[in-house]
Parts: C-alpha cells; sequence; structure tokens
C-alpha cells in the first residue's frame, strides 16, 4: 500500500473536503465479469470521495504509477514452484495507470484491494497482451518505414544527385529497401493477427476489424494500451 510522507500528507485533500472517512468506510474496487479492474469507474468512484472542489492538478506532485492489482504481496512470484503467473499480471501495461500522486494515495486510502481473478483470467489477459504487443510494434514499425520512404522521396525531390546515374532518375536502393522491410511488416502482422483470432472476442485489445484497418489505426489505438509503462489516467483524474 501507497503511505504518504509527511509533505504528502498535506497535499491530500483537506479533512473538511473529504465526503467519507476512510477510517472506517471503504469503497470496493469495481471489476468486471472476468475480475478485471475498471479503471475509469475505479477513477469516478474515487473522485466522489472528495469535494468537487478540489483540484488535484493544482496540489499533487508529478504524476506516478498505480497497479491495480495490489497490495504487491499478493501477486509475488512463487520461489518454490517459480510459478510468475501472478506477477506477470500485475505488470502488464493495461493493468498500471499513471495518475498524479495524491490521487493515488488518497486511492489507496479509501478503497479496498480487488479480489485476484481466476487463473484462466490471468492467462487470457497476459496472452492478450502479448499479442495486442506484437501487433503494435509490426505497425509501428510499418507507419516507421513509410515516413522514412516519403522523407527519402523529399530529399530526392530537392536533390536528384543523391542517386546513382545509372539509375536513371529511380530510386531503387530505396525501393529494394522497403519492399523488404514492409514484407517483413506484412508477414509478422499477420501471424500476429492468427494470434488475436485464437483469442477469446472478450479478451482482444483490439478487434479484427480495427486489426484488419491500416498500420497507422493500430499503431495509435494500441499505443495508448501497450506502448507504454502504464496507460494515462491523468486527464481523466483533473476532468471536471
Amino acid at each position: 500500500m501507497l503511505l504518504p510522507t509527511s509533505f504528502e500528507r498535506g497535499r491530500l485533500p483537506p479533512p473538511h473536503l473529504r465526503l467519507i472517512d476512510h477510517r472506517y468506510e471503504k469503497i470496493e474496487t469495481p471489476v468486471d465479469e472476468r475480475g478485471v479492474v475498471k479503471p475509469f469507474e475505479l477513477i469516478d468512484l474515487v473522485k466522489q470521495t472528495v469535494d468537487p472542489s478540489w483540484d488535484w492538478r493544482e496540489f499533487s506532485p508529478p504524476p506516478n504509477i498505480h497497479h491495480y492489482c495490489w497490495p504487491r504481496e499478493r501477486y509475488a512470484r512463487d520461489l518454490f514452484s517459480k510459478d510468475s503467473l501472478l506477477n506477470d499480471y500485475r505488470a502488464i501495461s493495461v493493468h498500471k495507470g499513471s495518475m498524479p500522486r495524491g490521487f493515488h494515495i488518497w486511492l489507496h486510502m479509501v478503497t479496498i484491494p480487488p479480489p485476484i481473478p481466476s487463473r484462466e483470467v490471468m492467462a487470457y489477459r497476459i496472452e492478450s497482451f502479448r499479442v495486442a504487443k506484437n501487433l503494435f510494434v509490426v505497425a509501428k514499425n510499418a507507419v516507421k518505414t513509410s515516413e522514412l520512404a516519403k522523407s527519402r522521396a523529399r530529399d530526392i525531390r530537392k536533390n536528384p544527385s543523391i542517386l546513382k546515374p545509372e539509375y536513371n532518375g529511380i530510386d531503387i536502393d530505396g525501393m529494394q529497401w522497403v519492399e523488404k522491410e514492409l514484407q517483413s511488416d506484412f508477414s509478422g502482422y499477420e501471424r500476429h493477427l492468427r494470434g488475436l483470432e485464437t483469442l477469446p472476442p472478450e479478451f482482444r485489445l483490439i478487434e479484427m476489424d480495427e486489426a484488419e484497418t491500416n498500420f497507422n489505426f493500430v499503431a495509435k489505438k494500441l499505443g495508448k494500451l501497450v506502448g507504454k509503462r502504464a496507460i494515462n489516467l491523468v486527464p481523466h483524474v483533473i476532468a471536471a
């Protein structure tokens, strides 16, 4: 559990703005039918425990990361069996949220830790994250390749002497490189799409029809979920 320092206690909502007494009253962490934490609903519930006049943005130190699955001890690796399922489940980015530190501390003070889902659910969530991460990496690489190709084309238009004279104005080297890179990306992407298709629909982090649209869309959508250490929840916390 995250405990406030003496300095941070001064940054928490003052007693007259607290709508519950955390010493005697706690709220349950909302979870879906699988037992997976619902982060946006959790934030809304925690915000309801403080008078709306309190400004988390102004009074909190820089954001830090909240693990939805807490306390940490409940998700530790089993040293005897070397079972890491619980720890792996807790660690994936879709189970972590970046939020103002003051809000993070208050969340721990007023909520009850969520129950641990079944092993089947945890295994599917981990696999769904792995598939989504692979799709994101390939889509991001394809987008980068396309951007580099466009940049090179602009450079050639500005300075045609970049090309070898025997190429007669055709960027043979660039075309071959792009073809090789995109061929690799398409091959990898199709493989990961097959992995996505094997997952139960309720565990997919992106729908099949969305994943089959274009690399730019996929890279942007999945980047918010699996592209960083945690999902950015700050805007939702400070929203009026």
